[in-house]
């Protein structure tokens, strides 16, 4: 089996270890220029930086760009830089926007309404855990269970009890003016439950003459179950396995990547992989032997590409995980 690099697409997601001459100039060697910007972590300032980077650096039309919009998510609130959780720590969540060294913010007064005593909250794809010891209306005090670095706008969910979150960030109309703007092609959606909110995003791009392709990302529980209906909607599907996997048992994980990958071939959508694709390239030059197996059974059941995150976006080596990653669309002749 031959792949041509051109046909497949592997997505790359700007961050402060991406933005460089070095790592731009192997995307485009590979013919890879396909670049994710996450509206969640980025101040819109930002994200016209980013473009305009990318723009100077790499002078060429074939250049896709993707914003990635928060959509009906809870995140917490911005860090000034990363902040080490070790298990057994005691940490406070209160109502905010600022977090610091001492306590954690939520600007979402809904999270507050429904938190309980004994609720597990896991944040950042459930990398981080912590559990819930008391609360008042407007804080709790909760206990380390699963440490980590935790990072700005980390997304944060309760426990498994798929607790409802239906609102958007103010900031979301800002984000889709700002990507009509820069003429940004893919606006990506997080969080969707139904084939509502594909047609709502739509609706608010068209009624600023606004017409980009609607991505559709799946790492809902609510999703699954409106699957065909979201995939009808939509102009492109997104697995996306990392809150996906904070709601559902890692076998259900696997068994839902087949289904979805399924459905959307069938419904002649492009269905892309996203969520932990190459982790490990995040700290490490090379891939693992099981991610790269993976990585082939995936192409075999005919995904269209990939969505690299941490591994571009604030990795140990940039440039070293993306040039491993492209490599393996080069088949020895």
């Amino acid at each position: 089996m031959t792949l041509q690099p051109a046909k497949f697409k592997v997505i790359s997601t700007l961050g402060p270890a991406s933005l460089n001459s070095e790592f731009l100039n192997i995307t485009a060697e590979y013919g890879q220029t396909y670049f994710r910007m996450n509206a969640s972590h980025l101040k819109i300032e930002q994200i016209s930086e980013y473009r305009m980077f990318v723009s100077q650096k790499l002078p060429t039309n074939k250049i896709e760009y993707y914003l990635d919009l928060p959509g009906k998510k809870m995140r917490i609130g911005h860090l000034d830089k990363d902040y080490p959780l070790q298990s057994g720590d005691k940490i406070k969540v209160v109502k905010g926007k600022i977090s610091d060294h001492q306590m954690i913010a939520v600007p979402h007064e809904l999270f507050f309404q429904q938190v309980e005593v004994h609720d597990v909250i896991f944040l950042q794809d459930a990398q981080i855990q912590l559990e819930v010891t008391e609360r008042t209306p407007d804080s709790i005090i909760t206990q380390v269970i699963q440490g980590g670095n935790l990072r700005s706008h980390a997304g944060i969910i309760i426990d498994k009890k798929f607790k409802s979150f239906r609102e958007y960030l103010p900031e979301q109309l800002d984000y889709i003016q700002t990507a009509k703007s820069l003429n940004i092609g893919s606006l990506a959606l997080s969080f969707i439950s139904t084939e509502n909110d594909v047609s709502e995003l739509r609706q608010s791009c068209e009624q600023i003459s606004y017409f980009p392709k609607i991505i559709a990302k799946i790492e809902h529980p609510s999703a699954l179950e409106n699957l065909e209906l979201i995939c009808k909607q939509a102009d492109e599907i997104w697995y996306c396995r990392g809150d996906l996997g904070s709601f559902i048992s890692p076998w259900e994980l696997m068994e839902w990547q087949s289904k979805t990958i399924q459905k959307a071939k069938a419904l002649n959508k492009p269905i892309l992989v996203a969520g932990q694709v190459f982790q490990y390239l995040t700290d490490h030059p090379s891939p693992t032997r099981s991610e790269v197996i993976h990585f082939f059974h995936m192409i075999q059941q005919g995904i269209h590409g990939i969505v690299l995150s941490d591994e571009t976006a604030i990795g140990r080596n940039s440039t070293q995980a993306a040039k491993a990653v492209f490599s393996l669309l080069e088949y020895p002749k």
